[in-house]
């Protein structure tokens, strides 16, 4: 319930842009129309005359204060109700944690809403691949993403912050940047139900596992993977690796109730084609979660290299972290030149690093510029239409880098971007001023200032990207300081080349995918683009699309016009390899494209069970809340009930009115005209 209380001061009128004089000609009209009254009515013998003056120079002065409309400033009180936001983690891994308090679980956390119903406004809402607030209580979601819950809740709560929040989860999270470092629009205090046991189970697990996309035919690659164990100090076990023609086994012994080790694999590549490897662990005695001891991923043979072609004006650190970071791909080959005149010819993607340095043809592949101080500023502009710098590249300064928008689309951000960026130390950028296409997507931006660009790519015939300053080398540094590895940055630049050699040739019809490799848990999205002859994007046309699996099957698909382009949702396909190609016909020619893609069957939210009480600790911290199990929502509520946080609100505005708004304004005035009235009807006739 809201009750309003106004407090009104008349101690200051406001005068504002009204001139002095009209408020002069307002009292003095007021004074001669009395003066006028006065003399009339003293001639006519009305009784009290100075009561009808003064009664008309009231009459006109409230008149005149209607037409100048003076404000008059207010006290609003408010008082509100309070907003409680309780989050439920509805993905697999709490019917895990649960083990069969599934339906206990859901009476507590219903109960516990019921009771602050009493005595504040709730907003229940589920998160898991996305946020809802109905279909609570499923715990099928495929992933987690705590960062977007805690967005949401101060999104949704209305215009005023909650009063807090609850959150019911495990602290286990797959999608979305760490809560512990995202920046987040929440200043209300997070009270954190914990969901999971705290002891180590048996558990043997197989984490990350690091292999190339795309390896040349004939050539060997590496496969590493994270092998990691709890609670089974002594065990001797063997990891296996199959498919492909190929077999592999390590064996190790656990050492310790946490282990974790490293295992490799050199494989040779076979003809072209897509092939599926399965790495494996049996199964430890007195294991429960098994779904983790198995991982597949995909690798595809392509019949021919890359060539990238890596040029600077001048040696650079930048060039060794480049070179590193794209020599680990097996289908690329990378030529390093150095000088003012690099020769593009024969290569499919280029690389200029503080090049061009004088003015010249520009490149008629796809190009990568990173700026420098040798970057010429004219020549760089005349060269790509991606970003126009002003001033001189020579003027440098340092600028922090801001994770993508929204809108980003042109492939998947490396997981982890968002929460490292804001560790990275700053590139030293050149010019004082950018303006970026309007076509143009940002995957990083200027923290200083987000419309200004940091890494900018776009697509286009031929696709281009442009990274305003020098410094990679430093960000590849610094991740490793953090993390011990350089996963994040190097794929960071080795999404960029593979974006820059996928859109290469001169095509009017182009199919892409915002990333190879998908969960099964995910729906797969296809997007398709078709040039007119003015190289404009259109969709007047019809695009079929035909998608085999790696049995053979062919489904077919029509792809719905988006914009003035073309998408395609096929949903969550079954695990496995994949290849589409489509067909469009324009202006009497019939036009193709096509790739391929895998679907990985990864339970992400089984991979690692249990709580994790650290995060769950911090976080509480961050937020100033509390944590405890579940099962003391009880004890929660009336935590809250103690304090302010279910107590209403009041709030107080002040906000000025015009006079003229006051109804009763009208009814003062024809209540002072009636009384003159009354009064000089007394008069004999």
């Amino acid at each position: 319930m809201i009750l309003l209380s106004f407090d009104f001061r008349l101690t200051a009128l406001t005068f504002g842009a009204m001139s002095v004089l009209l408020w002069i000609l307002a009292f003095g009209s007021a004074l001669v129309a009395g003066l006028l009254v006065f003399r009339a009515d003293k001639k006519r013998g009305v009784p009290r005359p100075w009561l009808t003056a003064l009664l008309r120079s009231l009459v006109w002065l409230l008149v005149w204060l209607l037409l100048l409309s003076p404000t008059l400033p207010f006290r609003q009180s408010e008082t509100r109700q309070q907003t409680i936001v309780i989050l439920q983690d509805d993905s697999r891994s709490i019917r895990a944690a649960l083990e069969g308090d599934t339906a206990a679980f859901r009476k507590k956390i219903e109960a516990l809403s019921r009771s602050l119903e009493k005595e504040v406004r709730v907003l229940s809402l589920a998160f898991g691949n996305g946020i809802r607030q109905d279909s609570l209580f499923r715990y099928s979601d495929a992933f987690t993403n705590i960062t977007e819950a805690l967005e949401a809740a101060a999104a949704r709560s209305g215009k005023r912050p909650p009063a807090a929040v609850i959150l019911a989860t495990d602290g286990r999270f797959n999608a979305g940047s760490n809560p512990l470092y995202a920046a987040l629009p929440l200043t209300a205090p997070v009270h954190i139900l914990s969901v999971g046991d705290t002891a180590l189970e048996k558990d043997l697990r197989i984490g990350r596992v690091y292999a190339p996309r795309t390896v040349a035919k004939g050539s060997t690659f590496e496969v590493r993977a994270d092998l990691l164990a709890t609670g089974l100090n002594g065990l001797a076990t063997t990891a296996l690796l199959t498919g492909g023609g190929a077999n592999g086994s390590q064996s190790f012994t656990i050492s310790g109730d946490r282990f974790d080790r490293a295992a490799s694999f050199t494989l040779a590549a076979p003809k072209a084609g897509i092939y599926s490897y399965t790495l494996n662990l049996p199964p430890a005695p007195g294991e429960r979660n098994t779904q983790n001891n198995t991982r597949r991923f995909y690798v595809e043979v392509v019949d021919q290299k890359k060539k990238i072609l890596l040029a600077a004006a001048v040696p650079h650190p930048d060039i060794k972290a480049l070179r590193e970071a794209l020599e680990s791909v097996e289908s690329y080959e990378v030529t390093v030149q150095t000088g003012n005149a690099p020769n593009t010819a024969g290569y499919d993607v280029a690389i200029l690093h503080g090049l061009p340095a004088t003015a010249g043809p520009a490149p008629k592949i796809p190009t990568w510029y990173i700026l420098t101080p040798t970057t010429a500023a004219s020549a760089f502009n005349a060269e790509q239409q991606i970003v126009a710098v002003e001033g001189a590249t020579q003027m440098q300064r340092f600028s922090y880098a801001l994770p993508p928008a929204a809108g980003f689309s042109l492939f998947v951000p490396p997981p982890g971007l968002d929460a490292l960026t804001d560790r990275l130390p700053p590139l030293s950028v050149s010019g004082n001023g950018w303006r970026v296409a309007a076509d143009a997507q940002m995957l990083l931006r200027q923290r200083e200032n987000p419309a200004f660009p940091l890494w900018v790519l776009r697509s286009g015939r031929p696709a281009g990207a442009v990274t305003m300053g020098e410094g990679i080398w430093r960000w590849r540094l610094s991740e490793y300081r953090q993390r011990k590895e350089q996963r994040i940055v190097d794929e960071c630049i080795r999404q960029t080349v593979a974006f820059l050699a996928a859109g290469m040739g001169e095509r009017k019809f182009r199919l892409d995918m915002p990333k190879w490799e998908w969960n099964d848990g995910e729906g797969v999205v296809l997007n398709g683009y078709l040039l007119n002859a003015g190289n404009q994007s259109v969709n007047d046309a019809e695009v079929s699309i035909a998608v085999t699996d790696s049995a053979g099957r062919v489904r077919n698909f029509r792809m719905e016009r988006v914009g003035s382009g073309y998408r395609l949702y096929m949903g969550s396909l079954l695990p496995g390899s994949y290849r589409f190609s489509g067909r469009a016909t324009a202006d009497g020619k019939t036009y193709t494209d096509g790739g391929s893609f895998v679907v990985s069957e990864m339970p992400l939210e089984l991979l690692q069970t249990g709580a994790d009480y650290p995060l769950l600790q911090s976080l509480a911290g961050r937020f100033k809340g509390t944590v405890r199990p579940w099962q003391q929502a009880d004890n929660l509520f009336k935590e809250l009930q103690s304090g302010d946080a279910l107590k209403p609100r009041i709030e107080t505005n002040e906000a000025p009115k015009p006079l003229i708004d006051w109804k009763w304004m009208f009814v003062l005035i024809l209540a002072v005209a009636t009384a003159e009235w009354l009064v000089r009807r007394q008069v004999a006739p």
